[in-house]
C-alpha cells in the first residue's frame, strides 16, 4: 500500500471529484469532496482501502478518502489526445488497478486529462501511461 507512512503527501487521481467520508467506509457522510491533482498528507492509517488523510487542501480538516484514487507521485494536467500504442489490446480500468470497464485497440485515440509516469486517467477510464503516446 501506498499509503502506510506517517506524513506522507499523496496526490488525488481522477477525472472529476473524490469524496472525503468521516469513516472509512462507503455509507458514511461525505464531509468533503477533493479535485484532481489535490495533495494530501496521511497518518498511515489504512481501513477498509481507505486512507486517513490528516492535511488537505480544503478547510475539512481530517477525513477518509478511497486508497484507489490517490497516487504517491504528483500528477500533471495534460487533457489532450494521445493514441494507444500497445501490441494488443490495453484494459482501461474502473480505477488504479481496478476492475477492467472495456479493451482499447492500438491507434485507438483517447482523451487524456491527468498523467503520471504510471498511470493516466483518460475518458475511457484508467490506463497504464506506457501504452499511452501524448499528441501535441
Amino acid at each position: 500500500s501506498i499509503a502506510h507512512a506517517e506524513n506522507r503527501t499523496l496526490w488525488v487521481i481522477c477525472e472529476d471529484k473524490v469524496l472525503v467520508r468521516d469513516k472509512p467506509k462507503k455509507s458514511s457522510t461525505a464531509i468533503s469532496e477533493l479535485t484532481p491533482g489535490t495533495a494530501v498528507t496521511t497518518d498511515g492509517k489504512v481501513r477498509n482501502g481507505y486512507v486517513h488523510c490528516i492535511d488537505m487542501a480544503n478547510e475539512s480538516g481530517t477525513g477518509w478518502v478511497r486508497e484507489i484514487y490517490m497516487t504517491d507521485e504528483q500528477p500533471e494536467p495534460i487533457h489532450r489526445t494521445a493514441t494507444v500504442i500497445s501490441r494488443g489490446r490495453l484494459a482501461a480500468r474502473k480505477w488504479i488497478g481496478g476492475e477492467r470497464v472495456r479493451w482499447l485497440k492500438p491507434g485507438q485515440k483517447v482523451t487524456v486529462y491527468w498523467m503520471t509516469s504510471e498511470w493516466a486517467v483518460t475518458d475511457r477510464g484508467y490506463v497504464m501511461s506506457r501504452y499511452l503516446e501524448v499528441g501535441e
